[in-house]
């Protein structure tokens, strides 16, 4: 335990070191210690101590077992697991290899420093177990050994009765690797799909839209009595405080308003973010024209769970239309909240449309009635007044009360050719209307927004359903719809990710065909990461945790990390078979030396996820897991699920894989022989 404990700083202030040499030339990458960094550090914690493990266990169980000298078991036992931790390191470190390559997509953007760090630490930890563990372990492991621990002689003689029944039963296994990953691909039907899992921050943002005719006064009073029903509960909502942000309209009237609710950092209560809002929104007053809106700020900052549907035509007006018509047909999807579109969120505007052909017999031009609205409306300088020292511009502008109502406008006189004053109002027509919030052209086509909330939903099932519900939606000629950026960002994020993991799986099998110079059992280990796959979609399953980008981070990671079991295991099968053993006993003695440290390593690399993923489980001790927490749950959540069931079923099912495996390649090798 001290020398694997002392392997963990030095290779710590190792990994610093490759760092600070990636980042000199001719490398010159641009590795820097931030978050996703130190995220990338957190998570090799666990892993780094697992080839110091392999090491100390082999040099002890020499010395216990064939009571050797401290420094032949040293000798001996970091040879023998020389090839497989190298293997096992490099499987590890080639599944981030996409992820420095590939371009495009959130992983690749995204992850480099992650991967890089991972990398530079398990590089690190190779290097310290096959160097400082042996030379402390020929030091310390002095004098006669205790006996091997009961308990461990009997987890070995369980072990090997159970590979005794799978090696006897060799197809009954075989068919229960196969409903495994039958199972697995269940479970993946069973789980939804997104694009970033939704990470409410400790802070809501809201707009705030009042009717035309709230003045000061009255949004001042209605912001108070907000205020105080929300701090009455202060405690219950874990509020900390509570801003608002309202001024005036045009007119001095009505206008659009913010309104934030600041919550503790540190939560105080079982409740999460998302029930907090649920609970505010409830408290805000119904009242005729006033609605609170999530803000556009607090939705990127929830992490990308919203969900938009772009619109495109000419006119406006008729968007504006099916826009209506799609909320109406969409409004009723589960986990689909908070439905607004783009049109809806502008403000109030006096629309002026000229008559042309009246204009032009009153010997005016669109351009001269417009321009004279604008200096009847704003300030304009007509003149400077000379000083002493200085000039003041002199400005001139329609007192208050002659451009603060509609009336004033429609009496505005305009001079036309003949120096004769034209009323505006019979050369035009005002009302007034409700804007977009601003004009969005795409492929030279207007664009309309209509957008919601995702909660307790992925975007997967919602947009199926919403495109099950607008399959008979008619459109006029020219005008369509499509799912919007995040649904195409969701979809790039998912194809680079799968991408990126079978070009790992590839990278896997390539390097381990090299190591072990063999086809055959490169084959037989990889079926560890199907054994992992079915822990993954099973805890993300009970957790309730979609598939997103962040979550195949966790399966790249996951999967390059349960190979090791795997290499370790088929290493030492094949070790023992060099001493002329016979190959059914080859494979239970190579079973029972590696049980202890192929559980051990499991063990250290779970134990340190635990600090990450256990709010999951118990959120009403830890309380919400939130911010960066629950953006990085999702890797933790992979590891944890897909090591722990990939070691169980690595230890079960491989050896018996194996077997069928090595006759397979013995009758390749008679069939070939024969011909």
């Amino acid at each position: 335990t001290a020398i694997i404990a002392t392997a963990i700083p030095v290779a710590i202030v190792f990994s610093f070191l490759v760092m600070y040499l990636l980042r000199l030339k001719p490398i010159s990458s641009e590795i820097t210690l931030n978050l996703v960094s130190m995220m990338g550090m957190v998570y090799a914690i666990g892993m780094l101590v697992d080839p110091s493990i392999v090491v100390v266990e082999n040099i002890f169980r020499h010395k216990q077992e064939e009571g050797l000298s401290a420094r032949n078991a040293a000798i001996v036992g970091s040879r023998e697991v020389g090839m497989p931790i190298l293997a096992a390191t490099v499987t590890s470190m080639i599944v981030f290899t996409p992820l420095l390559m590939l371009e495009g997509g959130f992983m690749s953007r995204f992850m480099y420093d992650f991967g890089v760090v991972i990398c530079a630490i398990l590089l690190s930890s190779m290097i310290i177990a096959m160097t400082v563990v042996p030379l402390m372990a020929s030091k310390l492991f002095v004098g006669k050994e205790r006996q091997k621990p009961k308990d461990l002689i009997w987890l070995a003689d369980k072990y090997s009765r159970i590979l005794h029944w799978t090696l006897d039963h060799r197809l009954i296994t075989v068919a229960v690797a196969v409903l495994i990953f039958f199972a697995a691909k269940y479970m993946l039907g069973q789980i939804d799909r997104e694009f970033q899992a939704p990470t409410p921050t400790r802070r809501l943002d809201f707009r705030v839209d009042l009717p035309a005719s709230y003045k000061i006064s009255q949004m001042q009073g209605l912001y108070e009595t907000v205020e105080t029903d929300l701090l009455k509960r202060k405690e219950e909502l874990d509020i900390r405080a509570i801003s608002t942000n309202f001024g005036r309209g045009w007119d001095n009237r009505g206008g659009r308003s913010r309104f934030t609710v600041y919550l503790n950092e540190q939560p105080k209560t079982s409740l999460s973010s998302m029930a907090i809002l649920d609970s505010v929104q409830k408290i805000f007053p119904q009242l005729p024209g006033v609605n609170f809106r999530l803000s556009r700020s607090h939705r990127m900052a929830s992490g990308g769970s919203g969900l938009n549907i772009q619109l495109q035509g000419e006119s406006l007006e008729v968007l504006n239309m099916i826009a209506d018509e799609v909320m109406s047909r969409i409004k009723e999807v589960g986990g689909l909240k908070n439905l607004e579109t783009s049109y809806e969120s502008g403000q109030e505007e006096v629309q002026v449309v000229v008559n042309r052909s009246r204009v032009n017999r009153l010997g005016l031009s669109s351009q001269r009635v417009a321009s004279s609205i604008q200096s009847a409306l704003s300030e304009r300088g007509v003149s400077r007044f000379k000083t002493q020292d200085r000039e003041v511009d002199i400005e001139v502008t329609l007192r208050e009360e002659d451009r603060t109502s509609m009336e004033k406008l429609r009496n505005l006189s305009v001079e036309n050719q003949s120096g004769e004053m034209v009323p505006l109002y019979t050369m035009a027509d005002m009302a007034l209307r409700q804007a977009p919030e601003n004009i969005r052209r795409e492929s030279r086509r207007n664009t309309l927004s209509v957008q919601g909330d995702l909660s307790g939903r992925g975007m997967f099932t919602a947009t199926e359903e919403i495109s099950n519900r607008l399959a008979n939606l008619a459109l006029p000629p020219g005008y369509s719809w499509s799912f919007g950026q995040n649904w195409r960002s969701w979809r790039q994020s998912e194809d680079v990710s799968l991408f990126a993991i079978i070009l790992a799986l590839g990278l896997i099998l390539m390097v381990m065909a090299a190591l072990f110079e063999s086809l055959i059992h490169p084959f037989t280990i990889i079926t560890s990461v199907v054994f992992a796959m079915i822990g993954v979609f099973l805890i993300f399953w009970l957790t309730g945790t979609n598939l997103s980008s962040i979550s195949y981070l966790g399966i790249l990671v996951v999967s390059g990390l349960v190979v090791n079991n795997g290499i370790i295991l088929v290493d030492h099968i094949n070790q023992t078979r060099k001493r002329c053993e016979d190959r059914r006993e080859a494979i239970i003695k190579a079973g029972k030396d590696r049980i202890r440290p192929i559980l051990m390593t499991a063990a250290t690399t779970n134990l340190g996820l635990l600090p990450m993923i256990i709010p999951l489980f118990l959120p009403s001790v830890f309380g919400p897991i939130e911010g960066r927490a629950g953006t990085w749950a999702p890797v933790g959540l992979a590891v944890f699920g897909g090591l722990t069931t990939s070691t169980f079923l690595t230890l079960i099912i491989l050896p018996t894989l194996y077997s069928l495996m090595d006759d397979f390649k013995n009758s390749l090798v008679r069939i070939f022989r024969r011909v």
